[in-house]
This record gives C-alpha cells, sequence and structure tokens, in this order.
C-alpha cells in the first residue's frame, strides 16, 4: 500500500469474517464487472492508464493504477462486434450466444483475462478518511460541543 495511514482499514481476509452488516472497507482489488468499463474509457480517452478508487464510508479508499491493455480490448470490441451484428441482423440474442459458438474458447479466455486483469491490479494508496481534516473525529458536518 501507499504511504498512507492505514491503521483503520481491514483488509479482505478479515473482511471476510465480519457479519454483512459490518463490512464496509474498500476493495482489495478492481471488482471484475468494472474491468471493462475501465478499459472502454481508456479507449475512448485515448489515454494510456487509469485510476480506480473504491471507497468505502468507514474505511477510507483504495486507488489502483490500471494500465490500458490493447490485446483485451481487441478481444473485447470483437465480442461486441459479434453481438451487434445479430442485432442488426434482427436475431435476439440468447443467453448462451458466445457458449454455443465457435468462439467460446476464445470468449472463455477473455473472461479468464478479465479476471486475471481485475485480481493483477494492486493497490497503489489507501487513504484511510479522505474526508476528515486531520485530528477530526467528527462525521459530516455536526456541531462541535
Amino acid at each position: 500500500m501507499g504511504n498512507a495511514d492505514a491503521s483503520n482499514h481491514r483488509a479482505d481476509r478479515e473482511r471476510a469474517r465480519l457479519p454483512w452488516y459490518e463490512v464496509r472497507g474498500p476493495h482489495e482489488a478492481v471488482p471484475v464487472q468494472y474491468v471493462p468499463q475501465v478499459q472502454l474509457e481508456m479507449l475512448c480517452t485515448k489515454t494510456k492508464a487509469s485510476r480506480f478508487v473504491s471507497a468505502s464510508a468507514c474505511q477510507g479508499l483504495n486507488v489502483f493504477a490500471v494500465p490500458r491493455d490493447d490485446e483485451y480490448l481487441a478481444e473485447m470490441i470483437h465480442f461486441i462486434a459479434a453481438f451487434w451484428q445479430r442485432v442488426q441482423a434482427g436475431e435476439p440474442p440468447s443467453a448462451e450466444l458466445f457458449w454455443a459458438s465457435a468462439d467460446a474458447p476464445r470468449y472463455r479466455a477473455f473472461l479468464e483475462r478479465t479476471r486475471a486483469l481485475s485480481e493483477g491490479w494492486a493497490v497503489e494508496t489507501h487513504v484511510r478518511a479522505p474526508w476528515r481534516r486531520e485530528g477530526e473525529d467528527r462525521f459530516f458536518l455536526e456541531a462541535r460541543k
């Protein structure tokens, strides 16, 4: 983790033992469902890197450095184009769209790559409480006593 104070931060392995209502920490990895979005945003904005921030109301935030992956983007565009061809042809896509095609092994590899990217980006910096001033224990803007 970066140079920020992590004393109030709970790692995923520790949070896994807590009841669901006490789990408030930021993600320790970029959630897999955001990988395609972050990659497409970099393609659209013509950038080579991005930052992904996972925030928690009580345990601060984690910042991830996310590099653009052009090979991953090429695979994603391949599957988007196959989907769009079906739409243009007026064929409703089935739930098995890519699994029932000759592209199934390629699609599996794409999904595995998505997961690997998600798990491969480490927390660059943890910021314990970015919304509080140093030495301030109050939440929000309640009156001082």
